[in-house]
């Protein structure tokens, strides 16, 4: 079985990080394996990929040339694995010009939520036979919104792999993993760290909204806190080690990834509880989630948090009976085999 995962871009991001991590699960559990990237600027990420990634760049959406060189590459595989809506939306137009007939999966990391041109497009048009959410909540709006079968649903949600790193000196007591913009709510976790008395915070992730960073420098500086901006790193977790605690302030998320890396490296945390991965952890460190935004509400709990011991043997277990690369594998592998019949 030749499978192809499909993706725009490899820069920096959650929906990235997963792809990249599927394929090299993949080609670690010897699976014919390729990856497909659209865009000229392939992504940083890309460097991180062990599978082979084919040759193409898409001229334009509207490319005929473009169009014909991916119909080609596509008539070699036997399941064609596609990241996000746009992705889909472009290989099932390829498909539908070409006449090539393929077992096309859309995976999705983003929800069917409002009515707009988008829902209507799938619910009507672009209706996938085969498709995967990385949430309960992702899936129950497909089939919702868009009429999808429960039976051409699945549930796959994210992992990260994890990797072995030392402690340093350098201790920061908080750190927030969140590209930097305003839907992240960065500000909050600034706000959270002037309550306390000379805390320091480092923030890692890539700069999406030049003004809302400049917000945060100024916002530092006034209040003279001690913050460290990272936003060129692709090895968080090696990072991630030198923290005491982790945050996390998104007020919305399907994952969210980075709580899985905080797991991974037996960091304390404490996140708004949103997504899939909240939902699936709050049961065994209910302490380490929270559900509104006040800030003394916050102060209260990490104190509580700092001055406790982690339980880094029971993160450890917890983190391989979820998020462990074996179970992600067969989940994966069952999905395949479900859509091959």
């Amino acid at each position: 079985m030749k499978v192809l995962q499909i993706i725009d871009t490899l820069e920096v991001g959650g929906a990235e990080r997963v792809f990249v991590d599927m394929c090299n699960i993949l080609y670690e559990n010897n699976r014919d394996v390729s990856a497909l990237i659209l865009l000229k600027d392939k992504g940083e990420l890309a460097g991180q990929l062990k599978v082979p990634i084919l040759p193409f760049s898409r001229k334009s959406k509207w490319s005929v040339v473009s169009m014909y060189n991916c119909s080609k590459i596509l008539k070699q595989f036997d399941i064609i694995h596609c990241h996000s809506k746009h992705v889909f939306r472009y290989i099932w137009l390829v498909n539908i010009l070409s006449g090539v007939k393929k077992n096309i999966i859309l995976q999705d990391h983003s929800s069917f939520k409002t009515v707009g041109k988008q829902l209507l497009l799938f619910k009507y048009l672009l209706k996938p036979q085969h498709y995967i959410g990385v949430s309960e909540e992702i899936n129950q709006h497909a089939v919702k919104k868009i009429g999808l079968s429960i039976k051409s649903v699945y549930l796959l949600e994210n992992i990260i792999l994890r990797t072995n790193v030392k402690q340093t000196r350098t201790i920061t007591d908080f750190v927030l993993v969140s590209n930097i913009k305003s839907s992240k709510n960065n500000l909050f976790a600034l706000e959270v760290v002037k309550s306390f008395s000379k805390k320091s915070i480092r923030i890692i992730g890539h700069v999406q909204g030049q003004s809302y960073y400049e917000k945060l420098r100024a916002f530092s500086e006034k209040n003279k806190l001690s913050t460290n901006f990272v936003t060129n790193s692709q090895e968080v977790q090696s990072i991630l080690k030198n923290s005491k605690v982790g945050l996390h302030t998104s007020p919305s998320e399907t994952g969210p990834l980075v709580l899985i890396e905080y797991l991974a490296q037996g960091l304390p945390f404490l996140a708004y509880e949103t997504g899939e991965v909240a939902k699936i952890l709050k049961p065994h460190f209910p302490e380490y989630f929270i559900d509104n935004f006040k800030v003394a509400e916050w102060k209260e709990r990490l104190d509580l948090i700092m001055n406790s011991t982690p339980n880094t043997p029971k993160m450890e277990r917890v983190f391989e009976q979820y998020f462990g690369e074996e179970q992600y594998f067969e989940k994966l592998e069952n999905i395949y085999a479900c859509i091959k019949t």
